[in-house]
């Protein structure tokens, strides 16, 4: 056969057999009914646009189908279910939502599925936890939220609820991208003071977040952990600005480096008595001992001090047992104790895509006497979805094509 006629073939054949191109979908987005008949008659792939004014009822977005919705700017004082699925992804973005009622933003569970992602968008205000959030993986970028109220929780990672403990029975890989990721986001308590209690987080119930790379001002990173309640999981807390901001974690085991700026105070600490607490600092799955590490942040942790954020028990968390202070450079040291960390500055690969050295650095940890295995290294920044990878969204149609 001509390879003309090959290609031709082929082209036909794209045509007749391959999938329909992605559409965009423009409503007027200030009734909920007109936004969610949109969302369920688009295809998958298709974006559904935002004019006029935003909705004041109840929007969801259909789990069974990539779905870009796309706010136009408006400002949306109703609520939305971002879904989380095994199949497919759902995206948010360009919008300002005005709600102050708890809970405006939810999304669901699955902490094996695909990651939501939501993104360029603005808070405007409140004194709620505006988006709770499930077990499902996803990304908050480039979102805005300066006008933060006293107090307020904005953002409630909280797995699969107060009756579960899931979260602590799953498995969970560090640096796994399945959790939920802040990044490249600004949040501020406007005039206020970090003692205003105004926090971007409150992780709950088991759930694992990720915070790198944010501008927080006069607020706080928290992981909550109260007497007798199921505090989170897993945590990553790296390479965020603080201006009069702090860091308080009340439960569960992860990472803390290069956190630069001004801060007020970085607590970790467990309120209930009688060492191993359920749930407590250093704790990871199964109630095992699984310790955190923290290094390289503008103040060092203060261990079991109540006052700050919390109330706190004597002699809870401890360091070299609960939390390590690794140390760092480019040769692992030839002796080590088993639960150090060494901070390897010349592995670790390509993480952070937005500089040109070859290796970011990595985690390395004593796991027996004098034996040091690989153990964290940050998942890919910026994350993926940023670059529009993993989108389920089909590409452009060929152009260009010269055929002689």
């Amino acid at each position: 056969m001509k390879p003309l006629t090959s290609l031709l073939l082929f082209l036909v054949g794209v045509v007749l057999c391959g999938p329909a191109w992605a559409a965009t979908i423009t409503v007027d987005c200030g009734s909920a009914s007109t936004v969610q008949t949109a969302l369920s008659s688009a295809s998958s792939g298709d974006t559904v646009r935002c004019t006029g004014s935003g909705w004041s009822g109840n929007v969801s977005i259909p789990n069974n189908k990539n779905i870009t919705l796309d706010g136009g700017g408006v400002t949306v004082s109703g609520t939305l279910r971002i879904p989380s699925s095994p199949t497919f992804s759902a995206r948010v973005t360009n919008f300002t939502f005005s709600s102050t009622s708890r809970y405006a933003i939810v999304t669901g569970d699955g902490y094996t599925n695909k990651p939501w992602r939501f993104d360029h968008s603005t808070i405007a205000g409140g004194t709620q936890a505006i988006m709770g959030l499930g077990s499902g993986p996803g990304l908050i970028d480039h979102l805005t939220a300066t006008n933060m109220g006293a107090f307020q929780q904005m953002i409630e990672p909280h797995y699969e609820g107060p009756d579960s403990t899931a979260g602590w029975a799953n498995a969970h890989t560090p640096g796994s991208p399945n959790a939920i990721y802040i990044e490249d986001s600004t949040f501020a308590r406007p005039g206020g003071d970090i003692w205003d209690g105004s926090c971007v987080i409150q992780a709950y119930y088991g759930a694992r977040v990720v915070a790198r790379n944010n501008s927080i001002n006069a607020a706080m990173l928290e992981v909550h952990g109260s007497e007798g309640a199921i505090g989170g999981r897993w945590w990553e807390f790296y390479n965020n600005r603080f201006t009069n901001g702090a860091i308080c974690i009340r439960a569960g085991s992860g990472i803390v480096f290069n956190n630069t700026g001004s801060m007020q105070f970085f607590a970790m600490l467990e309120e209930d008595s009688g060492y191993p607490a359920l749930y407590q600092v250093g704790r990871g799955q199964n109630q095992t001992l699984y310790p955190a590490y923290v290094w390289g942040n503008t103040i060092a942790p203060s261990l079991n001090q109540g006052g700050l954020c919390s109330n706190a028990a004597a002699n809870m968390v401890q360091l070299n047992r609960d939390v390590y202070v690794p140390s760092s450079g480019t040769t692992l040291p030839a002796n080590c104790s088993v639960g150090q960390g060494y901070w390897k500055t010349d592995a670790g690969g390509n993480w952070d895509t937005t500089n040109a050295t070859a290796a970011d650095g990595a985690l390395y940890k004593c796991t027996s006497t004098n034996h040091w295995d690989l153990y964290y290294t940050p998942y890919t920044y910026p994350h993926p979805l940023q670059a529009g990878a993993d989108s389920g969204v089909p590409p452009a149609p060929p152009a260009n094509l010269d055929i002689r």
